[in-house]
């Protein structure tokens, strides 16, 4: 959240942090419903099942406050996390609105009794994500500095495929060795992968970079020359966008909304994800066809820009926020019976 917080200091923006302890924190409770009091905030905006969760029960208090979240989707990585997904979305069919970042999340939302949702795509801020937006490139830590550059960027998780990853590294080292790895993140699964490269013999050419800030991404995709997704659930990929705009290609498993986002041989390749041989396939062809490699970087540059602007985003919330306050309080659904930190909103 510091990034967050330290944009917002650079904006001029007003605004608060409070930091949880649990879950269910009665003081951090306490404080956001002050806020909530002393500003008259009208809408309530929640990202996450915990702050979704404390929405419900603010609501109680307020009443007339309107409730919206934004959902990516949802992972059920433990028994605790699949009991958080439930419970959000029983607290979500009780919001004025919730905005499901692609078609996927919409879908499985509405199956769940979740009425109220409207699609309003992730977005990429293309003044700030684009080829030319970095000056001085911080150098990667690679054998070869001449070599073809196959970059991960996110969290080390299950659902990310991190393994497969590896295992497309040492397909292709096989038959191509002048390529290496790089992965930008942090996670559960990162001595999982870690274990992994070392078992296939490919831990010279697989450089882990750790967690990495917004600025510094921008440095790794500079100097990566492919995006590699092997993804096993999503919702709709920041990281993706953030490769499209910045004039990266992408190679992705066709799963969640990642369809919404990538074309199959328009503006990225796709596989089914674990198909491993495939992925590795792609990864060399984009290698060696500079043709192809440069009509995908074309047309991802125009679909973020058409598609996928931050500023049409925004415009699209703000009506929303707008038609919010319009309405009459709305009663809850009485049909069918993670993620943190809150966004106070007021209009």
């Amino acid at each position: 959240i510091s990034a967050i917080s330290q944009r917002a200091v650079d904006e001029g923006l007003h605004f608060f942090e409070l930091p949880g302890r649990r879950f269910i924190d009665p003081e951090q409770l306490f404080r956001i419903g002050r806020i909530i009091k002393r500003y008259n905030v009208r809408i309530l905006h929640c990202h996450d099942p915990k702050t979704d969760f404390f929405g419900f029960l603010l609501k109680l208090r307020f009443p007339k406050m309107k409730l919206v979240s934004t959902v990516h989707g949802w992972t059920y990585r433990t028994r605790r996390s699949a009991f958080y997904n439930r419970l959000d979305k029983w607290a979500l069919r009780r919001f004025s609105a919730v905005i499901a970042v692609s078609m996927n999340v919409e879908r499985i939302a509405r199956g769940c009794g979740i009425s109220r949702t409207t699609l309003i795509y992730n977005a990429i801020d293309t003044d700030e994500w684009h080829p030319h937006s970095v000056r001085d490139t911080a150098a990667l830590p690679l054998k070869d500095p001449g070599a073809f550059v196959i970059g991960y960027v996110g969290r080390i998780s299950r659902e990310k495929g991190p393994l497969d990853f590896v295992r497309v590294a040492e397909a292709v080292r096989r038959s191509d060795d002048k390529c290496e790895f790089v992965v930008a993140g942090e996670g559960p699964e990162f001595n999982e992968m870690r274990r992994l490269a070392e078992e296939l013999r490919v831990v010279p050419f697989i450089h882990f970079l750790g967690q990495v800030s917004a600025a510094d991404i921008l440095s790794v995709f500079q100097r990566v020359d492919l995006l590699l997704s092997t993804s096993y659930t999503e919702g709709l990929p920041n990281n993706i966008l953030e490769a499209l705009s910045m004039g990266v290609p992408v190679v992705a498993t066709r799963v969640g909304g990642v369809s919404e986002v990538i074309n199959h041989n328009y503006n990225g390749l796709l596989t089914d994800a674990g198909d491993i041989d495939l992925m590795a396939e792609y990864v060399l062809s984009l290698k060696e066809d500079q043709r192809l490699t440069a009509k995908l970087i074309e047309n991802g540059l125009i679909t973020v820009r058409e598609k996928f602007s931050f500023q049409e985003r925004v415009k699209k919330i703000e009506k929303l926020y707008d038609t919010l306050l319009k309405r009459p309080i709305e009663r809850p659904d009485s049909s069918c019976a993670g993620r943190s930190g809150a966004k106070k909103d007021n209009p």
